[in-house]
Parts: structure tokens; sequence; C-alpha cells
């Protein structure tokens, strides 16, 4: 019997650091590429581990193009609908949660049907709209048509949140003379921490890895974002894939710092919000 437990064990182990090696190899090799001089970047046989490392092709990235600025610019886009969506989400939320009606159905299917449609049909028309307002080529108007794909999906989300914290709460906050909106700032959102952070999360990594409103609604290059920015590295006559791949790796910086600081809030609202009690 132990000797089949510690098989099963064993066997286990293998299977899932086996599953990590197969879903982290593509990062490993692109880490290994960017490392490796341009003579030996297409070298036969590939080799795991190469012979000779250098740095050069993250130099020249930061040299000779805009990259800090890209990162800069997805971040600040990627922050800016993040907490826009969350804090046009948490009233939604609260209402879809709380209250009762007769049409309350019919809401909840219309908001789950935005969140469904693709969003390369809302492009001609948000183009169109944020020409007369003057947002092309603005960071203003990128955040506001991210915003519009992230609240659906975060509307959603909090609102299995909410379902989770008894409306006792409310009642008695109602009955210390609380009104419905100081007791969903004071009460509930603070309760609500974890979910609003992992809902959060959802927004800042939609607006980080977005590329087609980013390509179509901004013009500058230096208001670009990274994704766009990769894409400016491409010429038509030569593919970079030194800076390219080194680009890449460093693109991934920011995202893994941002989930270690959120880590805990963030499991913590999933597991939170897929409970109902």
């Amino acid at each position: 019997m132990r000797r089949r437990q510690k098989l099963k064990k064993a066997l286990r182990y293998v299977a899932i650091y086996g599953g990590l090696l197969i879903l982290y190899f593509p990062i490993i090799w692109m880490l290994v590429c960017s490392l490796k001089p341009n003579d030996t970047l297409f070298g036969t046989p590939p080799r795991l581990i190469p012979r000779k490392v250098t740095a050069d092709h993250y130099i020249t990235v930061l040299k000779d193009t805009q990259f800090l600025l890209w990162v800069l610019n997805t971040f600040a886009l990627s922050i800016g609908s993040a907490v826009l969506s969350v804090t046009l989400a948490i009233p939604g939320a609260y209402g879809l949660s709380r209250f009762r009606y007769g049409s309350k159905g019919r809401v909840q299917i219309g908001v789950l049907v935005v969140y469904m449609i693709p969003p390369i049909l809302l492009c001609i028309p948000l183009f169109v709209l944020f020409s007369r307002l003057r947002l092309i080529d603005t960071r203003i108007g990128l955040i506001l048509a991210y915003t519009v794909f992230s609240v659906p999906f975060c509307l959603w989300f909090l609102k299995s949140y909410l379902d989770t914290i008894p409306e006792e709460l409310d009642e008695q906050a109602t009955i210390d003379g609380c009104s419905r909106f100081m007791a969903l700032w004071r009460i509930i959102v603070p309760l609500a921490t974890p979910g609003i952070f992992a809902a959060s999360v959802y927004g800042f990594v939609r607006g980080w890895a977005e590329y087609l409103y980013a390509l179509i609604f901004i013009n500058t290059e230096s208001k670009s974002t990274i994704s766009v920015g990769l894409a400016y590295m491409i010429k038509a006559s030569n593919i970079p894939w030194g800076p390219l791949l080194a680009a890449s790796m460093m693109s991934m910086i920011p995202t893994i710092l941002f989930f270690m600081f959120i880590e805990k809030h963030f499991v913590a609202g999933l597991a939170a919000g897929a409970l109902k009690e």
C-alpha cells in the first residue's frame, strides 16, 4: 500500500511539473533566444542553453526605441480603465444584487449580451463618436474604449461577490441612519475589497494586452501602448527578432509585479465570488 501511495504521489508530481514545463516552455524559450547573439539566434540544432549570452538586444530596445514610454502609457491606460470600470460596476452590481424589480432578468441578460459583443463590431461606431468628441489620439479616449468592454464583466463578477454578503448588513446600516449610498460605500465596499481587487485585475490585464483599439485610436507613436510599439519594431524588409523577443520579455515584468502585489486579494476574490451562501 505504501509503495502504491508513493508511486501515485510521484506520478502526480510528474504530471504537475510536466504540465508546468509545457505551459512555461514558450516563455523560457523566448528568454533564451532573447539572450542569444544574432549569429546564433537561428542556429541548428537549437540549443536550450546558449553557448554565448549577450544583453545587446535589451540594450538596443532601451536605446533605439521608446519602450519605457510605451510601458508608462500602457500602465497608465490599464490602471485608468481598471479603476473606472470597477467604479462604474460597483453601483450596478449592488443594484442587481440587492434590489428586486420586474425587469431585473432582462437587465442581467442585456449586460451579458454587451459582454459577448466582439470589440471589432463597435470599432467604427466608437471611432465616429470619439472623432466628434475629439477624443481620437488621446489617452482619455482609449481609457473610455477599454472601459466599455471591461464594465460588463466587472459588473457580473461583483454581483456574484455581493450576493455572498448578507443583506442584513444593509438593513442594519439603514436602521442606524445610513442611506443606501452610505451603506454601500461604508459597509459593503470594504467587505467586498477582495472581489474588487479581482475585478480590477481583469480590467488591468484587458487594457495591458489590448491591441486593436490602441492601434486605431492612437496615431502618435509616443502615445502608443506596448502591443502597438512592438508592431512598430517590425519593418517591411527586416524583423529584428532579438530586440523583439527582448522587448516582449520586458513587457511581461510589470504584469508579473502587479500580480505579485495583489495575489492574495485576487485569489481571495475568486474563491469568494465562486461561492454563494
